[in-house]
């Protein structure tokens, strides 16, 4: 049954106007699918413009990235009848998601470029013959080399490469993640420098010496019952951790954190819209490629209109509000449960949790 299901399955898919080549080993059979050039001609015949450059000079095809994702929407869309594949009779339709779930395919994935190397070994490792440096594939073995692996801390990611390989979606991602790990760089110098500016005042701050030194002050029971009057400098440990963290070059860090948040996001605009004019994105719009994508799969569609929701509005906004009392809930709880934590230490008959119920409860 598997055999004649995926019989139909490459039926369908060579009607498509791809070439399917099989090849098979001791474990599994493998069929290689090709898409034909008219498939990509069409894309960029239904999006109106040439393709987006990929170098100073461009490319004179579509990149590998926007290939796969053509060729993966046209095999998932790719569905036959249980009637000898006749698409006309009323019977339940088959898609590549159920042959893959019930096994008649273990896998579907893209393969890389075939090396002009030949047989060359690269690191002793035959099957790495692709990332020779005399090769084609130069962008795959930067992204090998250069990418993604701690030696490469303190490189710049290969943003173009990753562009040609992945995508410009996932591509933009990670120039954001890069400039966002730049910019964070001064701030965290800046985090460091508060906190040893702590370390160094630690024992001289006067603020701390006042409250360790107010041996004669006494302060009214934390509690009604079961708890004494206590003396002011009982809280000196607690007194020096909070100065630790809270002193006045914090309020200078905050106001820091504030401005570096508002530069970040502004200058993230700029290199984003340098990133967009660069790849050429000005236009690119997600609806009108899906809309390309099935005119290539079936070019009798007809466009779906816009119906606004006003249902799926009403649940995101209630969403969004359940979410904020959630987070200003466990913001109280965090207040409600320090203050119990505190009185519930003050009253235990452990005199270390006694003595320092205000400390343990902060931590």
């Amino acid at each position: 049954k598997k055999e004649v299901q995926r019989k139909l399955y490459l039926r369908k898919v060579r009607e498509k106007g791809f070439r399917i080549m099989k090849k098979e080993d001791n474990h599994n059979l493998y069929f290689g699918i090709q898409a034909c050039e008219e498939i990509f001609e069409k894309y960029m015949q239904h999006l109106q413009f040439s393709e987006r450059r990929y170098g100073a000079n461009g490319l004179g095809t579509i990149s590998k990235s926007t290939r796969i994702r053509i060729i993966n929407f046209i095999l998932w869309k790719t569905m036959y009848s249980e009637n000898d594949g006749n698409d006309n009779d009323s019977s339940v339709k088959i898609s590549l998601h159920n042959l893959m779930k019930d096994g008649t395919f273990k896998a579907i994935f893209p393969l890389h470029e075939n090396c002009c190397c030949g047989d060359h070994k690269v690191d002793g490792l035959k099957d790495q013959r692709w990332l020779c440096k005399d090769g084609i594939c130069k962008g795959e073995r930067n992204l090998w080399t250069d990418w993604a692996d701690w030696k490469c801390l303190f490189k710049e990611q290969p943003i173009n490469e990753i562009r040609e390989y992945f995508g410009e979606r996932i591509a933009l991602y990670f120039a954001w993640l890069g400039w966002y790990t730049i910019m964070l760089i001064p701030v965290a110098i800046s985090g460091v420098l508060v906190v040893l500016y702590g370390l160094i005042y630690f024992e001289s701050n006067q603020v701390s010496k006042e409250i360790c030194n107010a041996s004669r002050i006494i302060m009214c029971p934390l509690c009604d019952n079961h708890c004494q009057y206590w003396r002011l400098n009982e809280t000196c440990s607690y007194a020096k951790v909070t100065q630790l963290f809270d002193h006045e070059v914090t309020v200078f860090f905050a106001m820091l954190m504030a401005i570096w948040a508002t530069i970040f996001l502004e200058v993230w605009k700029r290199a984003r819209a340098k990133a967009v004019w660069t790849w050429d994105l000005c236009h690119w719009d997600e609806d009108e490629e899906e809309l390309a994508l099935g005119l290539i799969y079936n070019p009798g569609v007809e466009p779906e209109k816009y119906h606004h929701s006003y249902k799926r509005t009403t649940i995101v906004m209630l969403l969004a509000c359940i979410l904020i009392t959630v987070i200003i809930g466990i913001s109280l709880g965090i207040v409600i449960c320090r203050i119990i934590a505190a009185v519930i230490f003050t009253k235990s008959s452990s005199e270390f949790l006694s003595d320092h119920s205000r400390t343990i409860a902060a931590m």
